[in-house]
């Protein structure tokens, strides 16, 4: 890893490391004044207040971060968070149970002049709402188990060129190239490249015109992980969910691909943000 990933890499875990410990000074220190978050524009204000509303609803809230790297241009980190606690009033529409929770965050976060310019971030709700509502847990990974892969270059184009070729429609071939014979998803489900050639499939038979935008990357080649958050759009051809024929669906995801000592997918941890349907002509609700 460079040193300018490493730097930013540092700023990234001492944002998190204060707001583990609710170090509200720390943090609006290192907000930059053009700040947004999820495309919305924050004062430092705006943005403490929001986390103090965590605390507030979860006063027992623990963050842990689990992985944390740059790319080489020394701008961009890709986190993952993992929180845990109890709910002790309604939040984000969740009402308390007396249940603890846990699940994982993932995050990018852009730097300019040593400050969070940018923030992208992904909270799993439903984990949180199946947890709280004592439904079947989903718990997340801790880690990948692998031991490094051999240095590969060109992950960036690899991995965009495999996400490009499943939705274009190159999917079997695609998928058998790129990823191991079982996958391990969000730490709790080995799938076979079978499976997610069949989901892939599914898909594509409900939607077309389908189309992908990144709106953010990160490659630590070092350690063979890609974090990314990227736009799924799609026109529906026959009924989808809760989708009506006609109807341009848009998904809006996070993902971290790790990949494995033979230089194939190993594992992925993954989270949809959003899914909804959007006016015709729009292609990127940011």
């Amino acid at each position: 890893m460079s040193s300018a990933a490493d730097d930013v890499v540092s700023l990234f875990r001492i944002h998190t490391e204060a707001l583990a410990k609710q170090d509200w000074a720390t943090i609006t220190a290192r907000l930059h004044p053009n700040l947004t978050r999820n495309h919305i524009a924050l004062t430092a204000e705006q943005y403490v207040n929001q986390a103090k509303e965590g605390f507030k609803a979860i006063p027992d809230l623990e963050v842990t971060l689990d992985q944390a790297f740059a790319d080489k241009s020394g701008t961009l980190v890709f986190g993952r968070l993992i929180v845990r606690g109890t709910l002790k009033q309604e939040f984000m529409g969740i009402k308390p149970s007396g249940r603890p929770f846990e699940f994982s965050e993932l995050t990018i976060y852009e730097y300019r002049d040593g400050k969070a310019f940018r923030i992208l971030t992904a909270t799993d709700k439903e984990s949180i709402k199946n947890q709280v509502e004592s439904l079947p847990r989903t718990p997340f990974d801790t880690g990948y188990g692998y031991g490094l892969p051999e240095q590969t270059t060109g992950l960036k184009e690899k991995f965009t060129s495999v996400i490009e070729g499943i939705t274009k429609g190159n999917v079997k071939e695609t998928v058998l190239k790129y990823c191991a014979l079982n996958v391990l998803f969000n730490g709790i489900q080995n799938i076979t490249r079978e499976e997610i050639i069949q989901q892939n499939l599914t898909i594509q038979d409900a939607l077309t015109d389908l189309k992908v935008e990144f709106d953010g990357l990160v490659v630590d080649e070092d350690h063979q992980r890609v974090g990314s958050a990227y736009y799924v759009t799609g026109r529906v051809t026959k009924p989808f969910k809760d989708y009506l024929p006609g109807q341009i669906v848009q998904q809006y995801k996070y993902v971290i691909h790790f990949i494995n000592e033979d230089g194939q997918l190993g594992a992925i941890t993954s989270v949809v943000e959003s899914e909804k349907a959007i006016d015709e002509g729009i292609e990127v609700a940011h």
